[in-house]
């Protein structure tokens, strides 16, 4: 018998964290349909998020499509860089801060952007984000 990774969605922190998978599935086989091999899960929930905000009444928020979020889709990876609902704010912005991205406090928010020179990113992982759609 042949060993097959867990996919990152069935980790055990995702288990944790995530509801709504199937649903996403779902959605994501749809958007497949018209789209096949580009949408991945987080351009599901993109758009997911952006339709629901204008169902409740605000204004339409430009998507960010195409955006491949990753290459590949591993347990082990989901376990290791995801945070906890009980972590605290330090906890978070030190996971963010071990990825590269910068974070910092202004009127009570915190505001975080990727470094620069990720802008643009690694062919097929994050994307021409200047091609969106409405």
């Amino acid at each position: 018998m042949e060993f097959e990774e867990k996919v990152e969605k069935l980790s055990t922190t995702n288990g944790q964290l995530l509801k709504g998978a199937d649903l996403i599935d779902d959605i994501k086989a749809k958007l497949e349909e018209q789209c096949p091999s580009i949408v991945s899960c987080v351009d599901t929930i993109a758009f997911a998020v952006a339709e629901s905000m204008m169902l409740r009444g605000l204004l339409p928020q430009p998507k960010l499509d195409g955006y491949r979020d990753s290459l590949s889709s591993r347990a082990a990876e989901a376990e290791d860089n995801l945070p906890f609902p009980n972590w605290s704010m330090d906890q978070m912005l030190n996971l963010f801060k071990n990825k590269r991205v910068q974070c910092r406090r202004h009127g009570g928010f915190e505001w975080c952007t990727f470094c620069k020179e990720f802008d643009g990113g690694e062919e097929g992982v994050a994307g021409d984000r200047s091609s969106n759609s409405e």
